[in-house]
């Protein structure tokens, strides 16, 4: 068996921040309302012609059930476009510790070549009014006929609250061990109710591997 070639060090580090954040950072985004998300990415200039044809996905967090259906569903975005792909749970199982070199030989030994990331970085609430609402209310009394009284108009502002979250998403050449892209998710949600859901994390998958494929670092969608 070919030895395997180790990727620097400080690349191969990013393969084991798995984190502690995913979870709270998709509980601020919304059930009720609308939600949306936009990817802005880079290329390194040495990879603009680096097709990923197999690649591992992994979504750092603590709660398995979300990290576990994010994974899922970038798997399954992959995989309509013609790219192999498999979730990190499936190869590293959560009980053990592995050290990166260990990851890679994993990797390589099922013939992936590439290692797709997301992490998040942050969660931010935000609000914004989007109009006025003005009451009056008052009081009138008669005395000998004639009508008194007062009133009071009260102007209360209309505040439309939203959250949104940002995660990095990195996708690394197993081979050579470097970055070839790295994009950052802005989600936004807005309304009263925030916690992870199907369409929180669809929203994400979808859109991360859409930005790869305008990239052109993976093929096209398959009709």
């Amino acid at each position: 068996m070919a030895a395997i070639r180790r990727p620097r060090q400080q690349t191969m580090n990013s393969l084991l921040r798995t984190g502690l954040g995913l979870t709270t950072v998709l509980a601020f985004l919304c059930l009720s309302g609308c939600i949306s998300t936009k990817v802005t990415s880079f290329t390194d200039p040495a990879f603009t012609t680096y097709k990923a044809t197999s690649v591992v996905v992994q979504a750092a967090g603590n709660d398995l059930e979300i990290s576990g259906a994010l994974e899922d569903r970038i798997v399954t975005a992959l995989e309509a476009h013609g790219v192999r792909a498999c979730r990190a749970l499936d190869l590293f199982p959560p009980t053990r510790q592995l050290s990166a070199s260990e990851m890679l030989a994993v990797m390589q030994t099922n013939g992936f070549s590439s290692y797709l990331s997301v992490r998040p970085l942050l969660g931010t609430p935000e609000s914004e009014i989007t109009s006025y609402q003005t009451t009056t209310s008052g009081s009138a009394y008669t005395v000998g006929g004639y009508t008194y009284g007062h009133s009071r108009a009260r102007t209360v502002p209309q505040v439309s609250s939203s959250r949104h979250s940002t995660c990095l998403a990195s996708l690394l050449d197993l081979t050579s061990g470097a970055t070839v892209w790295l994009g950052t998710t802005r989600t936004a949600a807005s309304g009263g109710l925030y916690m992870a859901d199907i369409t929180t994390l669809s929203s994400i998958s979808s859109q991360v591997v859409k930005k790869l494929a305008e990239d052109g670092l993976i093929p096209e969608l398959m009709r």
